[in-house]
């Protein structure tokens, strides 16, 4: 699944979160999520960007191996209200509150349950999340014994990654889309370099930061 297709699905889940709740999907998120967790600054702007000053511009659509320049600002089109992951939340929150249901999420633990059931191995195209051992859950990932997710879209790339056993939660974010080291790459090199090299990854701290991702999906080679 390419961009285009993930935003769309995005969109179409957002929609589905409006007809079944009868809120538009920035109230859905602010009522259900948001504010259960504490997050009185989290949103999903309505309109424009969201994102002025004092928040950092973001670029995009711009090859891993080069710099930005002013012509690929994407800020206009970070955020729309729409189901595509244009939110936006302070880093402290979000490492305060912790991510996910594994943290004070008011979740079914039921649903906790099933979500966990039936791990697959996965990779993204490109070694995006690069050699390392990669899990996918129901909504989540999970890597050394790290839970969460990560995400992107033009201007900006993040991952939150959160550990039950060890307390911790990390959080790495870019405002440049696409990296040559992509942030889920930073965080497994970051998680290393705090609790060693042996957390569980797959790969060394010498692989996580090595320049790899191209941004060249497999339908574009040739």
């Amino acid at each position: 699944m390419n961009l285009r297709e993930r935003v769309g699905l995005y969109d179409l889940l957002g929609r589905v979160v409006e007809l079944t709740t009868g809120q538009d999907v920035s109230t859905a998120i602010q009522q259900r999520i948001a504010e259960p967790l504490g997050l009185h600054r989290t949103l999903l702007p309505t309109t424009g960007s969201g994102l002025t000053r004092p928040f950092t511009q973001g670029y995009g659509g711009v090859r891993p191996n080069k710099a930005p320049s002013v012509k690929e600002d994407a800020t206009p089109y970070a955020s729309r209200a729409t189901g595509r992951p244009g939110a936006w939340s302070p880093r402290s929150r979000i490492c305060a509150a912790g991510p996910g249901p594994w943290g004070p999420v008011p979740c079914d633990p039921g649903v906790w349950k099933d979500a966990n059931e039936g791990l697959i191995p996965y990779a993204f195209p490109d070694h995006y999340n690069g050699p390392g051992r990669w899990l996918q859950g129901l909504g989540f990932v999970e890597s050394g014994g790290f839970k969460g997710k990560e995400g992107s879209i033009p201007g900006y790339e993040s991952i939150t990654m959160y550990s039950p056993s060890r307390h911790t939660t990390i959080a790495v974010a870019s405002t440049k889309q696409g990296n040559a080291i992509t942030p889920t790459r930073m965080f497994q090199a970051r998680a290393m370099d705090v609790f060693g090299r042996n957390i569980g990854f797959g790969l060394t701290p010498a692989q996580a930061m090595a320049p790899s991702y191209t941004g060249i999906q497999p339908d574009e080679e040739g």
